[in-house]
């Protein structure tokens, strides 16, 4: 059965032509005229993917997107803005209301296409979501999870990458431990706002043989399932260096505390981490829509294919804080030769609201799609039983 889309602008013009565009390929596309006959058509019709205006009068493709998320039988629907509006905060108004992808008019034919070939591609992989086990089954079932982050370039968003993942699945009371490895750094603490004193440093500075004895002590509870093991800031690179043994032993020690631990590991790569990546379960390389970011992501990539066995354990993130023109998403992928997993889109205001507050950014209000991608996410890191 061909995939039904439903197009929803004020414009005829605009529908007749994505009819053209979508059904040479294969789509059966339904058209609808206004912001109310599209909740309609949709809520009728149960397409498999909606593409809208943003701009309509009476009820704007904004206000459709949350009905349409209220709405237990469309909830789960892939929806793309379409619109000519293209500032950075008209892009976060509709991911706050719950579009899963943005698309500015005029865009080429080829371009909607893949973007909703990815989009129905990530439907078909997610079983319907009554058919979905909270995640807490899920990783009791499978077992803890070992869980590496790392960014192709400073301000990339691993540690806020890390930082929300281990939230989201203790948020899902699974007990988790996230480890800040950038021991030069320490952001994690600081995000969190703990004052590290004793941290993961010290403890590698303790005999190996005592690790498994002393590890509790230097383990922070932060909530009720999510602990942390913190790196505080050292200036002196030379004295906080990571040794590979360490890191092997680490590894093997963080993977038989019975928790799900996920590894911020900030841009660093090497022979000191490579036990750490090489005994993880996935590994996510955060990357920015921007030339410099993407070319050090295609850099790592190849570092980390010689490295970890199994590369399908790799993973592209590309977080998107809507500054500056951002580079396409098939732009992205074809220069890498590799699909991304996944467009976080990060408002960095709220991003600065939430380390003033010590909160993850999932908790802030308006997050609720970013949230929904996070547990999307943590789903995904499991493979299926």
């Amino acid at each position: 059965m061909s995939p039904k889309i439903l197009a929803i602008d004020d414009h005829p013009d605009t529908i007749q032509l994505i009819q053209l565009a979508l059904q040479r390929h294969g789509y059966e596309v339904i058209g609808a005229f206004s912001g109310p006959e599209g909740l309609e058509v949709a809520q009728q019709e149960r397409p498999d993917l909606i593409l809208m205006d943003m701009m309509m009068p009476g009820m704007d493709g904004n206000a459709v997107c949350r009905a349409i998320r209220q709405d237990p039988r469309l909830a789960d629907t892939p929806i793309i803005m379409f619109t000519a509006k293209s500032q950075a905060t008209d892009k976060k108004f509709s991911f706050d209301a719950g579009a899963d992808d943005y698309l500015t008019k005029p865009t080429r034919p080829a371009e909607l296409l893949q973007r909703i070939e990815s989009l129905l591609a990530r439907k078909q992989r997610a079983a319907p979501s009554e058919q979905n086990p909270p995640l807490k089954t899920i990783y009791t079932s499978q077992g803890p999870r070992f869980i590496s982050v790392l960014g192709s370039r400073g301000g990339a968003g691993a540690t806020t990458v890390a930082l929300n993942l281990a939230a989201t699945m203790a948020d899902a009371e699974i007990d988790t431990l996230l480890v800040d490895m950038d021991t030069r750094q320490g952001h994690v603490a600081l995000y969190l706002g703990h004052n590290a004193g004793a941290d993961l440093f010290d403890l590698l500075n303790q005999p190996a043989g005592s690790w498994d004895e002393t590890l509790d002590d230097y383990i922070v509870k932060m909530q009720e399932h999510l602990h942390l093991l913190p790196s505080q800031y050292r200036a002196n690179a030379d004295q906080v260096r990571l040794r590979a043994p360490q890191s092997a032993a680490l590894a093997t020690m963080l993977r038989d505390t019975g928790r799900t631990v996920v590894v911020d590991l900030g841009g660093h790569t090497g022979d000191a981490v490579d036990p750490v990546l090489q005994q993880s379960d996935a590994v996510l390389v955060c990357l920015r829509p921007e030339r410099a970011a993407i070319v050090g992501a295609r850099n790592m990539l190849g570092y980390l294919q010689s490295v970890i066995a199994d590369s399908a354990k790799i993973q592209l993130l590309m977080v998107d804080y809507g500054v500056g023109d951002s580079i396409p998403r098939s732009a992205v992928e074809s220069f890498l030769q590799q699909p991304l997993h996944e467009i976080l889109y990060m408002n960095l205001q709220d991003i600065t609201r939430t380390v003033n507050r010590h909160k993850p950014l999932i908790y802030s209000e308006g997050q609720g799609k970013l949230a929904h991608q996070f547990r999307r996410l943590s789903r995904d890191l499991v493979p299926a039983a």
